[in-house]
Order: structure tokens, then C-alpha cells, then sequence
């Protein structure tokens, strides 16, 4: 696959109930996901792992949205 072929996917509040059950199933069709947490870290880095067994280029950041000016 070339880079131009690479399906990503950014998802805002990953650890989410609804949002982590859309980022595992994108990396289970191909799609490497990048998804934002706030407060759940350890849920979050469940979903990253479960999401790396499918798209290994899968990554998470902590972002506090409420904080952006």
C-alpha cells in the first residue's frame, strides 16, 4: 500500500463508549486511527491496544477541548 492509498481516521473523544467501538472497527476495515482522550487514559489505552492488533499505525493523544482558545 502506498502512502497515497493509506485510509486514517481522526476521532475526537476516542474513549467514549460510541467513539471507541468507531475506532476499533476502522482499524479491523484497514483504516489507521488517531483519537483524542480527556480523562479516561487507562480505557484509552485499551482501545489503542485492541486498535494497533488491526492498524499497528494507530496512535492517541490527551487533548482537553473545553481548554483550546
Amino acid at each position: 500500500m502506498t502512502s497515497s492509498e493509506k485510509k486514517v481516521c481522526l476521532i475526537t473523544g476516542g474513549a467514549g463508549r460510541l467513539a471507541s467501538e468507531i475506532a476499533v472497527s476502522l482499524a479491523q476495515n484497514g483504516y489507521s486511527v488517531f483519537f483524542t482522550y480527556n480523562r479516561s487514559q487507562e480505557k484509552a489505552e485499551k482501545i489503542l491496544d485492541t486498535a494497533r492488533a488491526f492498524a499497528p499505525e494507530s496512535a492517541m493523544t490527551h487533548c482537553d477541548v473545553s481548554k483550546v482558545t
